[in-house]
């Protein structure tokens, strides 16, 4: 059963005198979205405080934990720097928040605890001893001195001098695609192109040994328990597409999901909060998300797909900024990588800077 909870104005007036200095109040659209209770996105300008109605409405939830059904709160956001603001802000008026049931941290944090690792445990055996992508790249530049069964001494002579060639023992990843496990260029899962650098290139069979050699080698050092962070999101897509339990068992674990700088998360990340938490299936789980698509990490060549996320068609929004001038706004707005219909800074800060590039 889901947990009914109403927020009020008490609540909010709770939250105003722990957070904010004497005689500031949450505007409605701040108030709006901590009474909000139901799967939506938040989109906030720069200087909003959207952080800041996240943390009122995880100080209001606080004061109703423990729930009676057992579940608890999901807070996930991309960096330990941010985590510990929520913990350093918060931490001394949540006496439930940062205990069992409930989770707040990062987002590999939260991968590797509770998908990929108990993965591993059933999948694998054991524990992993180390994730570290120094030490991982350690064991795979030893690929030279692996001899694999099940390949002939021409086909490791092959998968060998691919990577050799390439440079990419220790930057290609396993995805998972259909029913098997394929090489990747990377955590995105495009596929690594499997070709002959010099000379006359494998034949189709040829190639099909070398990746197989690539998965198999990776798989290896994977055994060993020595991980790359990326690592973490193979096996909790692993782990999605051989059992639905992982994802049963978490939807009853966190009846409440908050994704802070959602903008920040890159595409893999975002696909897979989507996949545990984001489909309509699951109503008794609230999932926000909370960010500014302007605000995104970008890099790469791909700019505008290096952006994980894409708004849900319930918005809630921020668009009152206490950080820029009415003239800054007036000039920053236009530069949106997204706007819609009601889109709009309102700048709130009194400033006599005029805006200059």
């Amino acid at each position: 059963m889901p947990v009914d909870i109403e927020i009020s104005d008490e609540d909010i007036a709770y939250a105003e005198n722990v957070l904010l200095p004497e005689g500031k109040y949450f505007d409605e659209e701040g108030r709006c979205f901590i009474k909000c209770l139901e799967t939506v996105d938040l989109q906030a300008v720069p200087g909003s405080g959207k952080t800041t109605v996240l943390l009122a409405k995880l100080l209001i939830l606080d004061r109703r934990l423990p729930f009676s059904d057992g579940s608890g709160i999901l807070v996930i956001s991309h960096t330990n720097a941010a985590v510990n603001e929520i913990r350093s802000k918060i931490g001394k008026k949540c006496p439930h928040l940062f205990s069992f049931p409930n989770f707040v941290g990062t987002i590999q944090g939260f991968v590797d605890s509770f998908v990929a690792f108990p993965f591993y445990a059933s999948f694998i055996g054991g524990r992993p001893h180390k994730i570290d992508n120094n030490s991982y790249r350690a064991e795979a530049e030893c690929f030279s001195r692996c001899f694999l069964a099940g390949y002939s001494n021409e086909e490791q002579r092959a998968a060998k001098y691919y990577l050799h060639m390439q440079g990419c023992c220790s930057s290609y990843r396993l995805s998972v695609k259909d029913d098997g496990i394929i090489p990747s260029r990377d955590v995105s899962g495009e596929p690594l192109p499997i070709k002959k650098s010099r000379g006359r290139d494998w034949s189709e069979d040829q190639k099909k040994r070398v990746a197989l050699w690539l998965v198999d080698y990776k798989m290896k050092i994977l055994k060993t328990g020595t991980l790359c962070y990326d690592d973490a999101y193979f096996l909790a897509e692993l782990a999605i597409k051989k059992s639905s339990l992982f994802r049963f068992l978490l939807l009853r674990r966190f009846k409440y999901v908050f994704v802070d700088e959602m903008q920040d998360m890159a595409l893999h990340q975002h696909n897979l909060l989507e996949r545990l938490f984001g489909n309509s299936d699951s109503p008794e789980t609230i999932f926000q998300r909370i960010g500014d698509t302007d605000q995104a990490i970008f890099g790469g060549s791909k700019i505008v797909e290096t952006g994980g996320w894409r708004q849900r068609d319930k918005i809630l929004t921020l668009n009152n900024s206490i950080r820029l001038s009415p003239a800054v706004s007036k000039v920053l707005a236009p530069f949106a990588f997204e706007r819609g219909e009601d889109f709009r800074v309102n700048g709130l800060h009194e400033a006599d800077v005029k805006p200059h590039i």
